[in-house]
């Protein structure tokens, strides 16, 4: 039952929406009844795996319980400490009864297809009732807006070139179509790290052309980013110990609706809100990814959002998150799988 769930959550979470609700109220609303959904459903499933990091989520949990003491149950920080127990109970009840996570992968890669085929349409001038709201001021596929876009085709990158090169090639098109090129910087490393020689030459010299053909674009866009973190770093400084609270942005990068607070950095966004206590989970992280690295589409998958996380903002857009705890889940079921098969 989980599997089934699964897919259906994998391919309707990114291209989902009500004409008269809000983007940002749907997203959320769907986020949670789509772990709803997959708790009832396991409920009827017999558990396959034991759910790993219990070291991990308590100490998550922790700074979550702390952050949400500190800031007097502050309603901002209370909603987003519990979306992000909610996105790990996601994870863990993936990884433990999900029975083939593999047949889920093409799930994926057909949301990300509709996605596209959305922003051909959007940049040839079609419009429609079809399209959330916000979408057609900036073509963005279902996704809001073109950054957005971009950022969900980044991360579900190693997937699309499991499926082909030529989904790999679509998802590069619609990136320079969008003038949003970070997903470009991740495809010429998923290309490099790939043990093919004609992958990585193709990578090497794909990144020679990006930087040599964008480089005033790509050099703008660092400064932009850079004068943010150098902003947020400072307010760090003056608040290091309690952090401003998740989900509190005071010096992020307002976007034109006047609500999203862009920090282009999700590192930095959680430890700005946890305090420097957000460190230790992060840290955790990256040990346990570098210990368990290889170049699985999993693995690859997980590197994606690791290094798109450094430079944008994937772990804020509600939208994503059954996609990253489905890829999350799909990774440390690899792990495990991995670990039966060496033992």
């Amino acid at each position: 039952m989980v599997d089934k769930i699964l897919k259906f959550l994998l391919l309707v979470s990114p291209i989902a929406f009500i004409a008269k609700m809000p983007l940002k109220h749907f997203e959320s609303m769907f986020f949670y009844v789509g772990v709803i959904l997959l708790f009832v459903a396991s409920l009827y499933d017999t558990k396959i795996r034991e759910m790993p990091g219990k070291k991990f989520i308590p100490l998550l949990a922790g700074c979550c319980l702390v952050n949400i003491l500190l800031h007097s149950f502050r309603i901002e920080v209370v909603c987003r400490s519990l979306d992000i127990i909610l996105a790990v109970i996601t994870t863990g009840i993936i990884v433990q009864y999900c029975k083939k996570p593999k047949e889920c992968y093409k799930y994926i890669v057909i949301a990300g297809c509709l996605n596209i085929a959305m922003f051909a349409l959007q940049r040839i001038g079609f419009t429609t009732q079809l399209v959330p709201p916000g979408a057609i001021v900036q073509a963005g596929g279902f996704m809001g807006n073109g950054p957005r876009l971009m950022t969900y085709l980044a991360i579900i990158l190693p997937y699309m070139l499991n499926a082909g090169v030529i989904f790999f090639a679509l998802c590069i098109i619609a990136s320079i179509f969008g003038t949003e090129y970070s997903l470009l910087g991740i495809a010429v490393l998923i290309l490099i790290i790939k043990k093919k020689r004609i992958f990585w030459i193709i990578g090497l010299v794909g990144g020679l052309v990006i930087c040599l053909i964008f480089k005033d674009k790509l050099i703008g866009s660092f400064f932009v980013r850079f004068d943010i973190w150098k902003n947020q770093f400072a307010g760090f400084i003056a608040q290091p110990l309690s952090g401003y609270g998740l989900n509190v942005s005071p010096f992020g990068q307002v976007a034109k609706s006047g609500v999203d607070m862009a920090t282009w950095n999700s590192y930095l966004t959680f430890i700005f809100g946890i305090g420097i206590l957000g460190i230790l989970p992060i840290i955790a992280v990256f040990k346990k990814f570098i210990k368990n690295f290889s170049i699985s589409v999993e693995c690859i998958g997980i590197l994606a959002l690791i290094l798109l996380s450094m430079i944008e903002y994937p772990l804020e857009i509600v939208r994503l998150w059954i996609t990253i705890s489905a890829m999350v889940g799909f990774y440390l079921i690899s792990i495990q799988n991995k670990e039966v098969h060496s033992g």
